[in-house]
C-alpha cells in the first residue's frame, strides 16, 4: 500500500527523470491527478504447463474488485529499472475476465510472461487504485494444487477448514473464499494461520466479505477456494473444495 499519491509521483518523477516520454502506467497515474491513490489487492498463480485448464495462458493475475470499480488494466515491466519504476510498465492489450458475478477479476497470459512483473490498477468514484507489484513465478515457483490437502470438517452451515497437510514452505499469508452454486462471492478472508472457521473472525488479516454478517443456506451447495500467497504476491499454493 502507498501512503499518498504525491509520495507516489514524487518517486516516479525521481526514478524515471532520464525518460524522454511517459509510460502507460505514468499516464494512468496522471490522468487520475486530483483523486486519491488507493490500493488494489492482486496477486497470481499458475505454472509453465496448465493451470484452471489453460495450456496456452497457464498464469492467471488475480485481482478483487471493490464497488464501483472501472474495468482493470494489466500492466507488465520491462528489463529495465525496478519493481517500484512505473515508468518501465507498458498497458497489456487483454480484457479481464470476470470471475464470482463480478467480485474478482483475473488476466490470463502465456508463460512467456514468467519472471516478469506485473501491475493491476483501476479506479472509483474519487480514487485510482494500483496494485502492489506482482513477480510471475510460474518456473522458478510453479503453484501447486492443494485441493487433496484441503479439510472440511463440522456442519454445512458452519464449515471449519484446514489445510495443515499442505507441504509447501514459503506462504506469507492465505485467502479463504467461499462461491455459491451461482458463482456469488460468499466470503473473503485472509489469515496467516492454516486455518479458518467460517464465519469466524477472530484469527483474521484482512477480510473482503461484500456483506457483514454472512451466513450459508444447508440447500445450496457451496466451493471453498484457498490460496498461499507468498512473497512478491505470486501463489505458490492453490485449492478447491465443494461442500
Amino acid at each position: 500500500m502507498r501512503i499518498t499519491a504525491i509520495l507516489l509521483g514524487v518517486l516516479v518523477l525521481a526514478a524515471c527523470n532520464k525518460k524522454p516520454t511517459q509510460s502507460d502506467l505514468e499516464q494512468f497515474v496522471a490522468e487520475n491527478q486530483g483523486r486519491t491513490e488507493d490500493f488494489l489487492i492482486a496477486c497470481a498463480a499458475g505454472n509453465m504447463e496448465e493451470f484452471m485448464g489453460s495450456t496456452e495462458r497457464p498464469i492467471s493475475i488475480f485481482y478483487y474488485n471493490v464497488d464501483g470499480a472501472s474495468t482493470a488494466s494489466l500492466y507488465v515491466k520491462s528489463e529495465e529499472g525496478k519493481k517500484d519504476d512505473l515508468c518501465y510498465y507498458s498497458k497489456v492489450n487483454e480484457a479481464p475476465e470476470v470471475l464470482f458475478n463480478g467480485r474478482m477479476g483475473r488476466f490470463t497470459v502465456s508463460k512467456y510472461y514468467t519472471d516478469k512483473w506485473v501491475i493491476v490498477t483501476y479506479s472509483t468514484g474519487f480514487s485510482y487504485h494500483v496494485s502492489d507489484p506482482i513477480l510471475l513465478r510460474a518456473d522458478s515457483h510453479p503453484t501447486v494444487d492443494i485441493s487433496n490437502k484441503l479439510a472440511v470438517m463440522g456442519d454445512s452451515l458452519q464449515p471449519e477448514f484446514n489445510w495443515f497437510a499442505d507441504p509447501v514452505k514459503g506462504n506469507v499469508i492465505y485467502f479463504s473464499l467461499i462461491s455459491n452454486a451461482a458463482n456469488d462471492f460468499v466470503s473473503g478472508v485472509y489469515t496467516e494461520e492454516k486455518e479458518w472457521d467460517f464465519y469466524d473472525l477472530s484469527n483474521f488479516v484482512l477480510n473482503v466479505t461484500p456483506t457483514m454478517s454472512p451466513t450459508l443456506d444447508a440447500q445450496d451447495s457451496y466451493v471453498y477456494t484457498n490460496m498461499g500467497v507468498g512473497e512478491n504476491n505470486w501463489v505458490r499454493t492453490f485449492g478447491t473444495s465443494s461442500f
